[in-house]
């Protein structure tokens, strides 16, 4: 069991998922084989619930049939016949004849130990001509005790001495001790006598193997627990000897760790302070050539062109066409930017009168809304104010939570009414905004700093 864990440990490393469900279906069959049945069931579950990873059915029908044979061994029949019942499908659904009818030998042992006679019968009818000698000799041993409780005497004697010719010495014993037990019935007293003594040397021999098994287990046993308090005394020596040098060297790396951690950090801190600004710069020189402050200082600057045209002589024709060139391109600059603000303007207008403006205007709280309304304002957002969110995300990443935010201040909700819609506290609010503009700004700032830079962004 110690070697099997280790395996476990070894295979769960590598993600080994059949590997993993072979060992918890060894462990499951050795629990079971020293009558642990507790703890057999859980291993074998364990198993069955790799099913699947490892998509093995020929694996997975050995399971659920040692499952029904555990749960039979506890008593608990519903449970092992729902497994065996499992087992049974999967093995026909294979086509697999054989290891269905090994399946089929299970239950009718079953019902066999219940009484129920009819359906054990039913179940080992036409067997299959290649099956396995074991699962042979296991029919022929459940064919005996079904004559021999049904009353067919001379039948379940035919079948013993088939298992006589053929059988392991377990088989043979039991195949003894009922024909003694038939023939006893019948008076045949002398008959009996003899299978008895078969019976008897039968156990004597089963019993002088479990000794020297037993005898085996105990001193493999011992030489294990030597030869693994020798490598634990050995490890404790030299864990002692690594442990000083361990501790010194720990030390340093630590002291020499945190410092370069740290120094890693204020760099990194800093890179991204000097992104986040960088973006916030090109954004706004990207907004400041659409708006009115910009047409009105390339007007500006055409008058200044106009008077340096008017002063520069007629015979200076290359100097005045460049003016006249510099002036064009401030005309066709406004001309592009009056029109970006104008379809500014309309977009915002449209966005106004958009239902799904109202509807977040009227809502009196977060459950009036849905997921897809959410969805449906982000995207109406991001068409009417130039990707909004990407520009946002540019800046620093932000949650769901805090994308609503700024989603509900740039759709002009008022503080009480974001609060609603959140279904947050107002100060909740108030305090997740004066964040949000130090994260987004890289500076501290109040909660209408953030309205003012959403609003203008």
């Amino acid at each position: 069991m110690d070697y099997y864990h280790q395996a476990l440990n070894a295979a769960s490393a590598q993600t080994d998922t059949r590997l993993m469900q072979r060992i918890y279906f060894q462990m499951g069959h050795l629990f079971w084989f020293q009558s642990v049945y507790n703890e057999a069931l859980k291993a074998q579950l364990k198993a069955l619930s790799y099913k699947q990873l490892a998509a093995d059915t020929l694996s997975e029908i050995f399971i659920l049939k040692s499952l029904g044979g555990t749960y039979a061994d506890l008593g608990k029949t519903d449970s092992a016949f729902f497994y065996y019942e499992e087992a049974l499908r999967k093995a026909e659904t294979l086509r697999n004849a054989s290891l269905a009818f090994y399946v089929k030998e299970n239950m009718a042992a079953l019902y066999l130990s219940q009484g129920d006679y009819t359906p054990a019968w039913n179940l080992l009818e036409s067997p299959p001509a290649d099956i396995d000698e074991s699962v042979r000799t296991v029919l022929y041993q459940l064919k005996a005790q079904l004559y021999h409780q049904t009353g067919e005497a001379d039948s379940a004697m035919h079948y013993n001495h088939l298992i006589e010719d053929r059988g392991s010495v377990y088989n043979k014993q039991k195949a003894s001790l009922d024909m003694a037990n038939i023939l006893s019935g019948q008076n045949r007293y002398k008959e009996a006598a003899g299978y008895f003594q078969q019976y008897v040397v039968y156990t004597d021999s089963i019993q002088k193997r479990n000794r020297t098994e037993a005898l085996t287990k105990a001193q493999a046993t011992y030489n294990y627990q030597l030869r693994e308090r020798e490598n634990n005394q050995l490890k404790l020596k030299n864990a002692e000897q690594r442990t000083l040098i361990l501790v010194y060297l720990l030390a340093g790396l630590l002291i020499t760790g945190a410092g370069t951690a740290y120094l890693f950090y204020l760099r990194n801190l800093r890179r991204k302070q000097n992104e986040r600004l960088n973006e916030l710069e090109r954004q706004r020189e990207d907004q400041f050539r659409r708006s009115k402050a910009y047409i009105e200082r390339n007007n500006a600057l055409i008058q200044d062109l106009e008077k340096q045209l008017a002063s520069t002589s007629d015979e200076n024709l290359q100097m005045k066409q460049l003016l006249q060139i510099q002036q064009e391109q401030l005309r066709q600059r406004n001309i592009q930017a009056e029109a970006e603000m104008r379809e500014q303007e309309l977009a915002i207008q449209s966005f106004h009168r958009s239902d799904i403006y109202i509807k977040f205007h009227q809502a009196e709280d977060f459950s009036e809304l849905s997921e897809a309304d959410w969805l449906v304002l982000h995207q109406t957002i991001d068409r009417t104010f130039n990707s909004f969110t990407n520009r946002l995300y540019a800046l620093s990443t932000l949650d769901e939570r805090e994308l609503r935010i700024c989603l509900l201040v740039k759709a002009e909700i008022q503080p009480a009414g974001i609060a609603r819609l959140m279904g947050r506290a107002k100060s909740t609010i108030t305090s997740a905004r004066k964040n949000l503009f130090e994260k987004l700004c890289g500076k501290k700032g109040s909660a209408e700093d953030f309205d003012r830079f959403i609003q203008g962004f």
